[in-house]
């Protein structure tokens, strides 16, 4: 075992990297797995629900990719004779693959906000443009773009034979520098700037659509009611960009370059507490949509716990995607109340159920 001067910042990476984050990330590939169980079954087809796939197949990568990072930062937690592997991973495994996936993320997670807004308020563009066939260009685009990007990441480091991770001269250009600020501008800044923006807008419109129902003459509408399902979608939607605001913008700020440029009195130990503290939180919001799902969804929550109960399965209600207005009733039972049917219509319709972080 590699020793260690006892610092305060030694523990503190070692309870975060060793201890924390690997739990974080390995219940988050679980409950990611489970958000792709349930959005990739024939049930869930549909723009909305292929590019919450795409978000959950994006943040199951980076919290895989992650778990073992813990080990390999916390380096005087590892034995001596393991130093080159960890090396190796952190360079051409963790340094450039996360970065990808959570840049996918965080792209993904935009344009679901961005897709819902439309939905909400041009519903008749959201039916013509709210294809699958577009989601799927717009998520190749996502992961190629993602991938050029941060090309730049495996050129940043290389290993030498005592072994010891060593800077590249390309890190000290500056085309390094701008960079740096391009991807933390494309990634960080601009991304969180427009969910914040978005976010207070479907807020905004949620505020609205309920004043619209309760002005309505007849309270038990076909109308009133689809504007109620219809808000129910948005406020789940508006509860995951908050997480991932929450788990975002804080690491925003973790790179030493930016957070320098902040505070450039800061310390060794109060950068490495900083550091841990938001790769933490940030593992935290890729690893929680699950619950989110579960708890404002029930049709979500429904088909996850038919995947396990088929006999249950068979007596559920499963929503359709498309321009049809029927409901699937699985085996002839249909037992559910009509607002139920309202809600699982809207559920269904081009006014897409959304991720989401990014």
């Amino acid at each position: 075992m590699a020793t260690h001067n006892g610092s305060t910042e030694f523990y503190v990476e070692m309870v975060g990297y060793v201890y924390v984050m690997p739990v974080i990330c390995s219940v988050g590939v679980i409950l990611n797995l489970f958000n792709l169980f349930v959005l990739t079954r024939k049930q869930f087809t549909g723009a909305s629900y292929l590019l919450m796939s795409a978000l959950a197949m994006a943040d199951f990568c980076t919290l895989l990719f992650t778990a073992p990072i813990g080990m390999s930062r916390c380096g005087d937690c590892m034995l001596d004779n393991a130093a080159y592997f960890r090396m190796f991973y952190e360079v051409y495994f963790y340094g450039t693959i996360t970065n990808i996936t959570e840049c996918v993320s965080v792209w993904i997670t935009l344009a679901l906000s961005a897709e819902r807004y439309i939905a909400m308020q041009y519903h008749a563009l959201a039916k013509t443009k709210g294809t699958t066939q577009n989601a799927k260009i717009i998520i190749a685009i996502f992961v190629i773009c993602s991938f050029w990007l941060n090309f730049p990441y495996f050129f940043i480091y290389y290993i030498t034979d005592e072994p010891k991770m060593v800077r590249t001269e390309f890190t000290y250009s500056l085309n390094y520098t701008i960079f740096s600020w391009i991807r933390a501008t494309l990634v960080q800044f601009a991304p969180l700037f427009l969910l914040t923006i978005l976010n207070g807008m479907l807020i905004h419109s949620v505020r609205m659509s309920d004043i619209r129902r309760r002005q309505m003459v007849f309270q038990n509408t076909r109308e009133n009611k689809r504007i109620r399902a219809q808000a129910k979608l948005t406020i789940m939607l508006i509860s995951v960009i908050f997480l991932f605001l929450i788990g975002n913008i804080p690491v925003a700020f973790a790179y030493q370059g930016i957070y320098g440029a902040i505070n450039p009195n800061f310390t060794n130990q109060s950068y490495k507490t900083f550091r841990v503290a938001t790769h933490c939180l940030s593992m935290l919001s890729y690893a929680l949509n699950f619950v989110l799902y579960c708890s404002l969804n029930r049709h979500f929550l429904r088909t996850f716990i038919g995947i396990f109960h088929c006999k249950q399965a068979k007596r559920t209600v499963f929503p359709q995607i498309g321009n049809s207005e029927s409901l699937s009733v699985i085996n002839g039972h249909n037992n559910v109340n009509h607002d139920e049917k309202i809600d699982s219509k809207i559920f269904n319709s081009n006014m897409n159920l959304v991720d989401l972080r990014n």
